[in-house]
Order: structure tokens, then C-alpha cells, then sequence
């Protein structure tokens, strides 16, 4: 009866450690990105920084409470080949779109704009500093991410779930935080913010599947990273002139 007990305790515990994770990113980056805008810079990052303190609590799970044993395996030369493939042709292909279509159309006028006064917000005032930034946020935070929401998120949800209902909903808990910040910089309801929301998720499905098939990171991280690096390559075009 105790070991049913804990057994049950332990999952209404995790359930609800599975819920706050999957809001908090969203409600933090109502704060941080939409309501702090007219801060100072220094009171913008300080609440950024805070923000990405809950990403920490999956590892006090895990090490804490299944008191896992910190193991790094090796990657296969599939991971990094399914990783970079991925990463590489939607990176490249976001480039692409924006230099042959949404650049010369003007597409990204209003975004150009608001890229420009959240990266003054952040106090990134030249380029060795974007570059220093796109480079913590493509390798480091990218880490992060997939360790927190697929290797976490999902991982943890197929104790309730199926994989594939456990990936949807993972994924558009993920999505969440992206459709702040792509309101913030293309507009509410506008279609741009739309359709990369809905890109968004499917790259967390992607990326979930990834991380089910072979159950490690190696895949999903280099991919997220390729695209992150692609989207700072497009942000480095939208703001150089103000540098």
C-alpha cells in the first residue's frame, strides 16, 4: 500500500510539474518581451534571465526526485546526419524565402522595426555583441530547450500519454512562448504569425520524433541549432544598420 501510495503521489506531483513547465514559458515571455519593452535594458535582461531560471527544474526532477545517473553517450553518425540534414535544409530554405521573397517584397518592414528595438531593449549595440548573443542562443539555449521540452516535456508525458499525443501536446506548449514573440515582432493575428507558430510546432514534432527514436538529444539539438543560427543570420540583416 506505501509503494502505491508513493507511486500515485509521485504522479500527481509530476502532472502538475508538467503543467506549470508547459506555461510558464509563455506567461514569462508575456512579461519579459511584451510588458518590459519600455524598460531599461538592464531590468530587460535581469527578467529574461529569470525567466529561463524554471528551465533548470527539470534537472532537480531528475537528478532529485528519479535520481538518475548522469550518463553522456556518444552520438551515431545517424543523429548528426538526421540532425544537420534537418537543420540545414530549413535553415538554409528560411534564408532563402527571406532574401528571394520576403525581403525584396517588404514583407518584414514592421518586423525589421521591432527586431531592431528589442535588440536595443537587450543592449546589443554592435556586432560583435549580436554575435555573441546569436551564438549563446544557438548553442547553449538551443541545449536547453530540447533538453527541457522534448527530453523533459515529452519524455515525461508518455507516462500519461501516447508518444504521438504526448509529442502534439508538447509541442504546442512549446509553440506557446514563440507566438508571443512573433506577435510582438510581425503583429497579432497577422498571417506571418500564424504560419510560423504553426512551423514552430511542426519542428517540435520533428524534433519529438527525433528524440523517440533514438532517446538522446543529439538530433534535435543540432537541428534547433542550425535553424536558430539561420534565424540570427535573417535578424543580423534586419538590424547591421543600426550598428
Amino acid at each position: 500500500m506505501g509503494a502505491a501510495t508513493e507511486s500515485g503521489t509521485k504522479r500527481w506531483a509530476l502532472a502538475l510539474v508538467l503543467l506549470f513547465l508547459m506555461t510558464t514559458p509563455t506567461v514569462s515571455a508575456v512579461g519579459y518581451f511584451v510588458l518590459a519593452e519600455d524598460l531599461p535594458s538592464w531590468m530587460q535582461q535581469a527578467l529574461y534571465a529569470a525567466a529561463k531560471l524554471v528551465m533548470f527544474l527539470p534537472a532537480v526532477w531528475l537528478l532529485g526526485i528519479d535520481r538518475i545517473s548522469l550518463r553522456i553517450p556518444l552520438p551515431t553518425r545517424t543523429e548528426v546526419f538526421a540532425g544537420l540534414s534537418f537543420g540545414i535544409v530549413v535553415g538554409m530554405g528560411s534564408i532563402l524565402l527571406y532574401a528571394l521573397f520576403f525581403k525584396p517584397m517588404g514583407l518584414f518592414g514592421e518586423a525589421a522595426t521591432a527586431v531592431r528595438d528589442k535588440i536595443a531593449g537587450f543592449g546589443i549595440d554592435t556586432p560583435l555583441r549580436f554575435l555573441f548573443f546569436a551564438t549563446i542562443i544557438s548553442v547553449a539555449h538551443s541545449f536547453l530547450e530540447e533538453y527541457y521540452w522534448r527530453g523533459f516535456v515529452f519524455g515525461k508525458l508518455r507516462n500519461f500519454l501516447s508518444a504521438e499525443i504526448s509529442s502534439l501536446i508538447s509541442s504546442l506548449a512549446f509553440t506557446g512562448h514563440h507566438v508571443i514573440i512573433l506577435g510582438s515582432y510581425f503583429g497579432w493575428g497577422s498571417v506571418y504569425q500564424l504560419l510560423f507558430s504553426i512551423a514552430v510546432a511542426i519542428g517540435g514534432i520533428i524534433w519529438c520524433f527525433m528524440f523517440h527514436r533514438w532517446q538522446t538529444l543529439y538530433a534535435p539539438w543540432i537541428s534547433h541549432a542550425c535553424i536558430d543560427a539561420a534565424i540570427f543570420a535573417v535578424g543580423y540583416d534586419l538590424c547591421r544598420h543600426m550598428f
